[in-house]
C-alpha cells in the first residue's frame, strides 16, 4: 500500500513539474508577443524621425534654391523672382531644388520600404 501511494504521489510531482514547464514556456511565448511590438515600435519611431530629418533638409535646400533665384533674377535686373523667370523658363535654384528633392523622396521611399 506504501508503494502504491509512493508510486501516486511520485506520478503526481512529475505531471505538477510538467505543468510548471509549460507554464514557464507560455510566460516566455506572452512575453516576446509582447517584445516583439514594442521592438517594431522603436524602429517606426527612429524611422520617423529620420522622415522628420529629411523633411528639414527639404525645407532647406527649397530655401536656398529660393535665395539662389533671388539673386541671380537681382543681378539679372529683373525686379521681382517671378520676372525671371518668365524671361528664363526655369531657374537654376528650381532645377536644384528639384534634384534635391528626387533624392530626398528616394530617400524617404526608401525609409518607408524599410518599415
Amino acid at each position: 500500500m506504501a508503494i502504491a501511494c509512493s508510486l501516486r504521489l511520485e506520478k503526481k510531482l512529475e505531471l505538477l513539474d510538467g505543468y510548471a514547464k509549460v507554464m514557464n514556456m507560455i510566460e516566455i511565448e506572452v512575453e516576446m508577443d509582447i517584445q516583439v511590438p514594442e521592438a517594431e515600435l522603436a524602429g517606426i519611431e527612429v524611422q520617423m524621425e529620420r522622415l522628420k530629418e529629411l523633411e528639414g533638409l527639404q525645407d532647406d535646400a527649397r530655401v536656398q534654391a529660393e535665395a539662389r533665384d533671388e539673386v541671380s533674377v537681382r543681378g539679372a535686373g529683373a525686379t521681382t523672382i517671378y520676372d525671371a523667370k518668365a524671361a528664363n523658363g526655369v531657374a537654376g535654384g528650381e532645377a536644384v531644388e528639384g534634384s534635391l528633392m528626387t533624392h530626398l523622396t528616394h530617400l524617404s521611399l526608401c525609409l518607408t520600404v524599410s518599415l
